[in-house]
């Protein structure tokens, strides 16, 4: 956890000087006047390192039942909480997802076997959500929504919610450290690009039935295709 903050604090310094100023035992935020006493935050590392970037912070090492999630600093979740995942491996944070352990778990795990400390790689994520708010836990989710939701204001009242992830291996401890970025707009962003709302239109409906159930699309999958197809080809509703 040391480690991931000494990385963060020396890549913020280099290449963001305009945003970041070290003294001794602090580190600032310029742009908010935000100063943090690093040895304040000696047992608990990630949570300065959390206080710094917009990125969501999470520790995997890899233990007999696979790489797990040992710590993190998690202000994000869309519909999970950190304490059902905490020092679980990676099968069984991902056992919600359809198929995951029968078609996916080898070739994450091979993923992260060969993963190099010099070469990062990175991946997105993309959901439909009912809501732009970022910290969106199970509970914030309100029932009866989609009943609101039709082709004339699904591009005000869906959004695309994106989350850029990267893994990195940590040298000498060989932890992996895994970050996410969330970014979150309304669904008619994609009134800009045709193609974008098409592919994916495209990508719904060759979703098998579990996978569209899992993201929540089943409930709207006819206004929400019905909205793309209206961007894709600029017909009238």
């Amino acid at each position: 956890m040391y480690q991931v903050l000494d990385l963060l604090l020396d890549h913020l310094l280099k290449r963001f000087p305009q945003h970041y100023r070290r003294h001794d035992q602090t580190i600032e935020a310029i742009a908010t006047n935000q100063v943090w006493y690093i040895p304040d935050f000696e047992s608990a590392p990630l949570d300065l390192a959390g206080r710094l970037v917009q990125e969501d912070l999470l520790l995997m090492d890899r233990s007999r039942q696979g790489y797990r999630l040992v710590a993190a600093s998690l202000c994000f979740p869309l519909r999970w909480r950190l304490r059902e995942k905490l020092g679980c491996p990676l099968t069984q944070i991902h056992a919600p997802v359809p198929g995951y352990s029968e078609k996916l778990a080898h070739s994450v795990d091979s993923v992260f076997n060969r993963l190099k400390s010099s070469h990062p790689v990175w991946r997105l994520n993309w959901s439909i959500v009912e809501s732009p708010e970022l910290f969106f836990p199970p509970e914030n989710a309100k029932p009866g929504w989609e009943t609101t939701i039709n082709c004339q204001n699904a591009g005000d009242k869906l959004f695309l919610r994106l989350e850029r992830q990267t893994l990195r291996r940590l040298t000498g401890s060989g932890d992996i450290l895994f970050t996410v970025r969330t970014y979150v707009h309304p669904l008619r962003v994609l009134e800009d690009n045709p193609q974008m709302a098409h592919n994916l239109r495209e990508t719904i409906q060759q979703m098998p039935l579990e996978m569209q159930n899992y993201k929540n699309l089943l409930p709207i999958q006819e206004v929400l295709l019905g909205y793309l197809e209206y961007i894709a080809s600029f017909k009238p509703l």
